[in-house]
């Protein structure tokens, strides 16, 4: 407040001033509100605005059924940047009050594919950005203002994503639509003024990319899953082990490296072909990581060790958390297998993301290893120079 600021200042020169005036700042404690009063009449009051928001997604083939599936839910409005934007005002009385806003919203600068965790195992992948290309997406929005006030009192916005190979006339066939609700519920008086500006509060139009991690971290489920996929052979119930060996792949998708790491242990313990079939069918860098911790338990020699490293090695998208495991790998046994894995992941991360905080640890490790004058093992330099030049 502008008035706890003066004060402040006054109480700081305080201690030089004579004892007369220290106390009358006793009382400065009533100037303060005295002053807050002053300010808040110098300034108009501002208002503050809540809103209701909520969701509404309906999935279905459009032309087919009348049925639709979906949830409704209240969350964050979806964003897709910059668009190209048509108004049409329907009614108007001092200002607008009936708006309605058209929007393509494949034209907008932030609108593109987002990047889903998938086996590493599978045939097709990297699918996401080419399909994304082939839905046509469009929003229309209708938006209602109080003339007197001037301010919104209600929007409702209406997003359809039709996919375009298979439907009819860009209206027929399969199509996602999405409703969007904004009304206005209250407004209340307030007499905050925040004069700071800050670019670190600073935030573009463009979606940010959210946690799709589990929101109770815990191993329990994974483990209980686990524990009937292994106990279903002595059972009639085979049909379930599709559904759950989903289960248990979608439960390690939604754990975190430090959760994920303890229960592969007890998974391990369970049954190590199942726990490494479901880690390997994962795909997140979480999994990618705890293979690699866990194998770094084996013996030194295990041929099986290389081979899953260099496997590894050959993904299409490392992570600076996978790059930072095979580092780790490295630095335990120096294998072929593991360092052409390590100069791998390192050349992929570095065409992604430049420079990384990971790939300067490997340079450093690779340099520890050449020392200063390459006077160490002549196959080990022969190997890092080759690994090296790969980078």
């Amino acid at each position: 407040m502008a008035g706890a600021k003066i004060i402040d200042k006054i109480r700081d020169r305080a201690k030089t001033m004579p004892n007369q005036i220290v106390d009358f700042l006793k009382h400065l404690d009533s100037l303060d509100i005295l002053l807050e009063k002053l300010v808040s009449k110098r300034f108009k009051s501002f208002r503050r605005f809540v809103y209701d928001y909520e969701a509404e997604n309906f999935n279905g083939v459009t032309g087919a059924t009348d049925n639709k599936s979906g949830p409704k839910v209240s969350c964050k409005a979806s964003v897709h940047g910059v668009c190209p934007t048509d108004f049409t005002v329907n009614a108007r009385e001092d200002i607008a009050t009936d708006v309605t806003v058209n929007r393509d919203l494949s034209k907008c600068d932030s609108f593109f594919a987002r990047r889903q965790d998938t086996s590493p195992l599978a045939l097709i992948t990297g699918m996401n950005y080419p399909l994304s290309k082939m839905i046509s997406s469009t929003q229309t929005c209708n938006y209602k203002f109080d003339n007197q006030k001037k301010h919104m009192t209600r929007g409702v916005c209406t997003e359809k994503h039709i996919f375009m190979p298979l439907s009819y006339k860009n209206e027929y066939g399969i199509s996602t639509v999405v409703k969007q609700t904004v009304t206005l519920r209250e407004t209340a008086k307030i007499n905050d003024r925040i004069f700071d500006h800050s670019e670190n509060n600073l935030k573009y139009l463009s979606m940010d990319v959210t946690d799709d991690k589990l929101p109770l971290q815990t191993k329990d489920s994974v483990i209980l899953t686990l524990q009937q996929l292994n106990n279903l052979p002595s059972t009639t119930q085979g049909e379930k082990r599709a559904s759950l060996f989903h289960s248990l792949v979608s439960e390690l998708r939604g754990l975190k490296v430090d959760v994920l790491g303890s229960a592969v242990l007890e998974m391990m313990d369970m049954s190590s072909s199942l726990s490494w079939q479901a880690l390997a069918q994962c795909g997140t860098p979480e999994c990618t990581s705890a293979m690699l911790k866990f194998l770094r338990t084996f013996d030194e020699n295990a041929l099986e060790v290389d081979a899953t490293v260099y496997a590894l090695g050959l993904m299409p998208n490392p992570s600076r958390l996978m790059v930072k495991d095979m580092l780790a790998m490295a630095q335990n046994k120096q294998s072929r297998p593991i360092m052409y894995a390590l100069s791998n992941a390192v050349r992929k991360l570095y065409q992604a993301e430049g420079i990384t905080p990971e790939i300067t640890a490997v340079s450093e490790f690779m340099a520890s290893l050449l020392g200063a004058d390459c006077a160490g093992d002549k196959d080990l330099i022969f190997l890092t120079l080759r690994v090296g030049n790969q980078l």
